[in-house]
């Protein structure tokens, strides 16, 4: 009977043992300084400020992520801003955020990361401005994304 529990507890600690001690640390240092970013880049008092410390936050964000097996951390503090949703088979996942720019407009942001070693990443690229209500049934790419934001059910 022990015999046959060890391999099941391997299994289930598996993904989480792909990041080293060192890149473990380096990403939980790193979640600390986007976390300060993602801050100041939602409640910045100066709406127009925001946008820059997002393009701060997106440029650490993706040193992070760069870290290799990063699909794996789930940055549990940063996710108190950020959206983080992947499908329960794996294989991606939505990094997902908004700014609000001024106090009646939102732009949205967000990158779709592959689950792999080394970092496979595609941003997303708000087009939403440019798309006519006529046109919302159509397919887009990731650089004419209708921005918005997603949110994951979780059921119980």
């Amino acid at each position: 009977m022990i015999m046959l529990l060890f391999p099941f507890l391997g299994w289930e600690t598996s993904k989480a043992q792909e990041i080293s001690a060192d890149d473990l640390k380096f990403l939980k240092a790193e979640e600390k300084e986007l976390v300060v970013l993602a801050d100041s880049m939602f409640h910045a008092f100066m709406p127009e400020i925001r946008s820059d410390y997002n393009i701060k936050f997106v440029k650490r964000l993706r040193t992070a992520l760069q870290t290799p097996n990063s699909y794996y951390y789930t940055f549990p503090t940063l996710s108190n801003y950020v959206n983080f949703l992947s499908p329960e088979a794996g294989g991606f996942r939505i990094i997902n955020w908004n700014v609000p720019v001024t106090d009646n407009t939102l732009r949205y942001y967000g990158a779709i990361q592959l689950e792999q070693a080394a970092l496979k990443l595609f941003p997303l690229v708000d087009y939403s401005t440019e798309i006519k209500e006529k046109d919302y049934d159509s397919v887009y790419s990731n650089t004419k994304w209708f921005g918005c934001l997603y949110l994951q059910n979780h059921h119980p």
